[in-house]
């Protein structure tokens, strides 16, 4: 998720490439207007991978929950990797798990 401060210099960038295409053509403008578009194609780019990254620790972590939930083996692992007891809230493990796959993502740089 963006900051507000990112958002608006996002629209920034929108308005400052909006206003190059609109004035008088000079010397190196085409290239100003092309490296604003790359930064923007950029960022639309990470945010649609996170959002894909996320749908996927979601599915990931209802998956685990669904598949194994009943496996004393699940339970075992599940109590050595986080601490969490048998009888914890569905949401809580949820987010549990999430959090586990997200850490695990970052520390493989995925």
């Amino acid at each position: 998720m963006l900051s507000e401060e990112e958002l608006k210099s996002i629209d920034e960038l929108i308005m400052l490439k909006h206003f190059l295409e609109t004035e008088e053509k000079y010397e190196g403008q085409e290239r100003e207007v092309k490296a604003i578009e790359t930064v923007l194609n950029l960022v639309t780019k990470l945010q649609k991978e996170n959002e894909d990254k996320d749908k996927q620790i979601d599915l990931m972590a209802k998956k685990l929950n669904q598949a194994y939930f009943d496996e004393d083996k699940f339970f075992k692992w599940f109590e050595k990797m986080m601490g969490v007891q048998e009888k914890m809230d569905y949401g809580y493990v949820v987010d549990l798990i999430k959090q586990y796959f997200e850490k695990l993502a970052k520390e493989k740089g995925e």
